[in-house]
């Protein structure tokens, strides 16, 4: 059993991502302040093996397809569903090229997905956006400190908000 007790900071990384916003959506009073790194969005696109071809995440079958579609359409009616909780978005600056793709089209993907993660940063009216040059996707591994600064950050925003120390 753990000791935790909310309101947490939620940090999602990834397809943790649009967890993080379903998480928020479902149980709002759990959560102080988001952060995400790198995340995922529903309009992201992905190779998927089935169907030999690129797809939006919200196109999937199955449960990580399911979540999308429900990101999306909870951002259609809530466009701000963290409201003025803390929020900061850290995206990668170095991405590589699939494979299979011509320079054309992943200057394309990448244009895209840049721009997803930093509109992400909209979610919140209380928001941060940071691009880190020299982190790719796994941005936790290339650059931790980067990350447990940004975790250090919401939680003194919040301790201090608070007018209390943050247990």
């Amino acid at each position: 059993r753990t000791r935790i007790t909310p309101p947490v900071v939620f940090v999602g990384h990834s397809v943790g991502g649009i967890l993080a916003r379903l998480f928020v959506h479902k149980y709002p009073d759990s959560v102080a302040g988001v952060l995400l790194v790198d995340p995922t969005d529903e309009d992201d696109l992905v190779f998927n093996t089935g169907v030999n071809r690129w797809v939006t995440v919200r196109e999937l079958d199955g449960a990580l397809g399911d979540g999308a579609r429900r990101a999306a359409k909870l951002r259609q009616t809530d466009p701000a569903p963290p409201g003025d909780r803390p929020l900061i978005v850290i995206g990668a600056g170095k991405r590589v090229q699939p494979p299979g793709t011509t320079a054309e089209q992943w200057i394309q993907m990448r244009s895209g997905r840049d721009r997803r993660v930093e509109e992400l940063s909209k979610l919140s009216r209380n928001s941060k956006f940071i691009r880190d040059p020299i982190s790719s996707h796994n941005v936790q591994h290339d650059n931790p400190k980067l990350v447990a600064t940004a975790v250090q950050e919401l939680v003194d925003g919040l301790s201090r908000a608070r007018g209390a120390q943050w247990p």
